[in-house]
């Protein structure tokens, strides 16, 4: 769009091992104030929250760079909404003293300011490892000490897990390799591994998601590659995976808990990131974003590409080989389904997929073998009562196994004990000709909690006046809510008010009347009764002023 976005002295320089033998050589760029600054504040990628870098590479696609360009961020792409340290990606055509020089992938370097950048923490504070326990920053003490205490020590024990918990951040790891698996990335893990931890008593172990490249159906591996064996595997089957290279996820998996999780966060992972329609949407969405520039770009270096076919073909077909690979070597057992739903007033989780109530019904495919974990969590203002369907009980915590179809209910209600969680707080029934916002009240949660009032609706005393609350309206905690009569009147005197609800649909009587709050199970969760006359302020009638009330916690029923 010919706008600048930066232009600073840096240092540049070829970077990388196969990728650097390319013809487009990939380029690393670095800001020190020796060149001009030390860093940039510059949005390179969009919709990501950090906008300081103290580096950037300039990448060519690594081994896909005659294919598709876009294997490595399609693979980041899939899991980027989940919590794993994963590598941010936008392409952009480049220039060199004037020449074109293709498509360039503009990435985060992936050093201690990346970590720095996500996680807030002291750059110079942490460890952080590649490959064989290679030191990049700090030093490898803490992950020897892991190492050592798995290879000495009985792994699957109660024990072990406790440890493993306190010095590894579990959920993060499991999830690390378990894409890994899917993504069949034959370039890993005895290269492109990075792995880093604060250096601190709290300090755990996290692993980087980068160089996928060589996943995904790259060369002659296609969806069929068992890398459940691979990546287990006690022995060297390929240059990548030497002993020491599946020495922890070896040892990690001799633990049934760890076992276990791990199972399910694959099954997790292709009900959700990896179901087919999800992947092929996303591999099509990149493929169009570079579909002007590619041609030129393969033009430019002599390049031949690749369809999409091969990308579509092991998003299709992963998904099943996968699971009979899970199956195969894990004793997982066969295939068994399950449905969930529930009543309004709360989620469902299981095993690690949150369903919120319009996620509802849902269906996910498990291995009957494997002992599957759910969890009713009930909206705020609502109680869990109990399961219904496979299991019958009134436990909120369930493990379960999973039969060839398993159907599973919870059900809610309303919890009396949060009447007035709510409450009416500031109302505005007749305003000043001189300053005129049209009819409107304020709503207020007084409590540490974010409430769900979707379904909930507001009334004064005419039955027939009632304003049903639109679904996924939230009021977080201590936070304000108004309800409005005339939105432009408002929004007039009010521009900077964004946190309300317009079309109320009625007006409120300016000689007093009742207000009414009523949540979705038709109870009553606040209400007053105003009037324009003592002992109601009767400023509020007319002059400019509203009846607020002072203190939250107070009685709003008395004037």
């Amino acid at each position: 769009n010919k706008i600048l976005g930066f232009s600073e002295d840096c240092g540049i320089n070829i970077y990388g091992n196969q990728s650097a033998t390319s013809t487009q050589k990939p380029i690393a760029v670095k800001f020190k104030k020796d060149y001009g600054v030390s860093k940039i504040d510059y949005p390179l990628f969009p919709d990501f929250p950090v906008t300081t870098f103290k580096s950037f590479v300039l990448r060519n696609s690594g081994n896909d760079f005659p294919y598709t360009h876009i294997r490595d961020a399609v693979m980041q792409e899939l899991v980027k909404d989940l919590d794993i340290d994963y590598n941010e990606y936008r392409p952009a055509a480049a220039f060199i003293n004037g020449e074109y020089w293709g498509i360039y992938n503009i990435r985060e370097k992936i050093n201690e300011h990346y970590v720095a950048n996500r996680h807030g923490v002291d750059p110079d504070n942490i460890d952080m490892l590649e490959n064989n326990m290679n030191v990049l920053h700090g030093d490898s003490l803490s992950y020897q000490r892991l190492i050592d205490y798995m290879s000495t020590n009985d792994m699957a024990t109660d024990a072990a897990y406790t440890y493993l918990d306190s010095v590894v951040d579990l959920d993060e790891c499991i999830l690390y390799f378990a894409a890994q698996a899917y993504y069949d990335n034959m370039d890993w893990p005895g290269t492109n591994i990075k792995f880093w931890r604060e250096r601190s008593e709290t300090g755990k172990w996290r692993w980087i998601l980068f160089g996928l490249d060589f996943g995904f159906g790259l060369y002659a591996h296609g969806p069929s590659e068992d890398h459940i064996q691979f990546m287990f595997s006690p022995v060297e089957t390929r240059y990548s995976n030497q002993p020491w290279a599946t020495l922890f996820q070896r040892k990690l998996i001799e633990n049934p808990i760890i076992k276990n999780r791990f199972v399910n966060q694959i099954a997790d992972l292709l009900n959700t990131n990896f179901k087919s329609t999800r992947v092929v949407g996303i591999i099509n969405s990149l493929a169009n974003h570079i579909s002007s520039e590619i041609t030129k770009h393969r033009n430019r270096w002599g390049l031949g590409g690749e369809s999409l076919n091969k990308m579509t073909a092991f998003a299709n077909e992963r998904p099943a080989y996968l699971r009979t690979h899970v199956r195969n070597y894990f004793n997982a057992g066969l295939d068994g389904a399950i449905t969930l739903n529930s009543s309004s007033g709360g989620e469902i989780q299981i095993n690690t997929i949150k369903l919120a109530e319009k996620d509802l019904p849902w269906s996910g495919t498990y291995f009957v073998n494997v002992p599957i974990e759910i969890k009713a969590i009930p909206n705020k203002g609502y109680k869990f009562d109990g399961w219904t369907g496979a299991v019958e009980s009134d436990d909120s915590e369930l493990s379960l196994i999973v039969s060839r179809t398993t159907n599973l209910s919870a059900s809610f209600s309303i919890d009396s004990s949060s009447a007035n969680d709510i409450v009416i707080n500031e109302i505005n029934y007749n305003s000043s000709n001189n300053f005129d916002t049209g009819d409107w009240v304020e709503l207020y949660n007084k409590t540490d909690a974010s409430i769900d009032i979707s379904g909930w609706y507001f009334s004064d005393s005419d039955d027939n006046h009632k304003f049903i609350f639109p679904s996924e309206t939230i009021v977080n905690s201590k936070e304000y809510l108004v309800l409005v009569e005339n939105d432009s009147a408002f929004t007039n005197r009010f521009p900077e008010v964004n946190n309300y609800l317009a079309d109320l649909g009625f007006g409120f009587n300016g000689a007093g009347e009742l207000l009414r709050l009523y949540n979705q199970g038709n109870q009553i969760v606040d209400s007053l009764t105003y009037d324009d006359i003592a002992p109601w302020p009767i400023e509020a009638d007319g002059t400019g002023s509203t009846l607020e009330l002072i203190d939250a916690e107070s009685d709003n029923s008395v004037g």
